[in-house]
């Protein structure tokens, strides 16, 4: 089944946040509000992406990804100390947020969101991607793809524990091949790579 991965537009950020709703309600992450949708103020932002994926022209996922700027990261709200050292080491940050999926959506689907997020966040020049996870979602992304837990707090605002994930997208190294992403899609994870290498602004890989 084939899905088109896209840049969301304006018209369609209320479907999508009723999507969100629908999505985190089922799972239990959100409490039912009058309103219907999930939102934030990282959906107004200049340095937010949200992008989708379609089947026959109808939305079906979405995924949100935010370039650190000034405005910071929704990470900084639970792990305040780890962002700001990494921004001292002069890593460039990105986050991979508000994933839902709708539906019998499948594990190919969030496979090929993942995969166009990962090229959009090297086309940002991004030199890491974070992620927030709680519960088994940690070792599924860890088993998925090259992510490495920073830290695990308990977090009162989602009143439960959360973890910082981590994905260096500078290097091509042991971690890489041995996850899923490179095991399914080499040749794509090596063009990425190579691609970031070559670019006038892009950062060579390390192994």
């Amino acid at each position: 089944m084939s899905y088109c991965m896209r840049p969301a537009s304006g018209d369609e950020m209320e479907e999508i946040f009723r999507i969100r709703y629908v999505c985190y309600l089922k799972s239990g992450l959100v409490r039912p509000n009058v309103m219907q949708k999930v939102s934030d103020c990282f959906d107004e932002l200049s340095a937010s992406k949200v992008y989708v994926a379609t089947r026959k022209e109808v939305i079906v996922g979405t995924m949100r990804l935010v370039c650190d700027s000034p405005y910071k990261l929704p990470s900084d709200n639970e792990f305040p100390d780890i962002i700001q050292s990494l921004r001292q080491e002069d890593r460039v940050l990105a986050e991979l947020c508000k994933f839902a999926m709708l539906g019998e959506s499948s594990i190919r689907l969030f496979i090929d969101f993942m995969l166009y997020t990962i090229k959009e966040t090297i086309r940002c020049n991004s030199t890491d991607m974070l992620v927030m996870a709680a519960g088994s979602n940690v070792q599924f992304y860890m088993k998925l793809f090259p992510f490495i837990n920073l830290s695990s707090i308990y977090s009162s605002a989602y009143d439960k524990h959360l973890s910082l994930l981590k994905w260096d997208l500078t290097v091509l190294d042991k971690r890489l091949k041995q996850a899923y992403i490179y095991k399914k899609y080499p040749k794509e994870m090596e063009r990425l790579f190579m691609a970031r290498h070559n670019r006038p602004n892009g950062l060579p890989g390390n192994g």
